[in-house]
């Protein structure tokens, strides 16, 4: 039977994870559904927006003269990874409207809902505050992106300080910028409330078995092993598109994280040599830098820890580990487990997984490396220039 709207199950029968942000998505040049009719058009559109975005970073490393740890030297490196991260979202847009990721979630999460013990929560299924926090977090991203490439357009220059010029590039160069804010603004909302819903997901599922713990009903085989199958169903789903996102998870955040080392750089030592306007983007687009890689990385780690939660809940459970029936230990001891061992994670470079402990590091390490970065630039700029 068909569900109303207005019915109180709507959201969990019928979730409405993206609201307009799938209607942004819906009418962009990066829609390559199946479904569209003029879908060759813009998946040529995809297409060449990559091969620009690539273009633009071999341009920024191989045709930009500068000296290292000059301002040329990090205004190109800024640029270009920025490039460099935007294309991995050009990417994973066009995978995710080929295959008709956001249907498919939203049908995934409303199967898991039905699971529930308790039905809806308005605090994990109502999403219209969600978004347009979000929304309002990404707005500065076109706003200082654009700014900065118009910035550049009147000055008619690639990067402020370099001996290189072109008649025509840094018309191409303020194209890709807008592209960079475009390509960003369209795909950060929808990582991010993919990842919210699946960790909002957890956290009904944790204080359901937390409720069940305290009414000694986990005491029950039957209920238990129904918690059981129902965690293995949202590990299935969880891990898989964890999985799907290894690839971009691996690059995208490092590629944004090394753009924020040379933006703050230029932001803690070189605004000296910059006028007031392009100061200010600079500070503008330093702020992008930490509400992307914040974006990227803090909402798969809610879900990571959100997973491991269910192992704090069954082992501070006051009755179980008491109990004499074999079932309800292995289903305890197999809950536990998959919740600790069993999380797929992505990987930072292969090196470090997204988890808030790895992501206040991975700010750490930036900053000291800006603090390298300083000593060695006033160590070279008390060094004599030699003629």
């Amino acid at each position: 039977m068909p569900v109303s709207l207005e019915s109180p199950e709507a959201p969990l029968l019928k979730p409405n994870i993206f609201g307009f942000f799938r209607y942004l998505l819906r009418v962009s040049p990066y829609n390559c559904s199946r479904s569209n009719p003029i879908r060759f058009l813009f998946v040529i559109f995809s297409l060449l927006s990559f091969l620009a975005l690539i273009f633009r970073a071999y341009w920024m490393f191989f045709q930009i003269s500068s000296t290292i740890l000059s301002l040329g030297w990090a205004e190109r490196n800024l640029y270009a990874f920025i490039s460099m991260e935007s294309f991995s979202c050009v990417i994973a847009l066009y995978r995710m409207t080929t295959v008709g990721s956001l249907e498919k979630f939203e049908q995934s999460l409303a199967n898991l809902k039905r699971m529930r013990v308790t039905g809806y929560h308005e605090s994990h299924d109502e999403y219209g505050k969600l978004r347009l926090k979000i929304f309002l977090l990404k707005t500065p991203i076109p706003v200082f992106f654009i700014a900065t490439a118009i910035y550049l357009v009147v000055k008619q220059k690639i990067i402020v300080d370099t001996t290189t010029h072109n008649n025509w590039y840094y018309f191409f160069d303020a194209g890709v910028m807008a592209l960079c804010a475009y390509v960003n603004f369209l795909f950060l909302p929808i990582h991010a409330l993919i990842q919210n819903a699946i960790a909002r997901e957890f956290h009904v599922f944790n204080e359901e078995l937390e409720g069940a713990s305290k009414n000694k009903e986990l005491l029950n085989p039957a209920i238990f092993q129904t918690f059981a199958d129902r965690q293995i169903k949202m590990f299935e789903y969880t891990n898989a598109l964890t999985t799907r996102l290894m690839p971009f998870m691996s690059s995208a955040p490092f590629l944004i994280l090394t753009a924020l080392a040379n933006v703050t750089f230029i932001f803690t030592n070189l605004g000296s040599l910059i006028d007031t306007y392009y100061y200010i983007c600079m500070i503008g687009l330093m702020i992008c830098c930490i509400i992307i890689s914040s974006n990227l990385m803090y909402p798969p780690a809610l879900v990571q820890e959100a997973m491991l939660h269910t192992s704090t809940v069954l082992m501070d459970d006051q009755y179980v580990h008491h109990s004499k029936d074999p079932q309800i230990y292995t289903t305890y001891r197999s809950m536990v487990d998959r919740s600790i061992n069993n999380r797929t994670v992505n990987l930072v470079v292969q090196i470090f997984s997204v988890n808030r402990k790895n992501i206040e590091r991975a700010y750490f390490v930036i900053t000291n490396i800006v603090l390298l970065m300083t000593v060695f630039y006033n160590i070279l700029d008390r060094l004599p220039v030699v003629n």
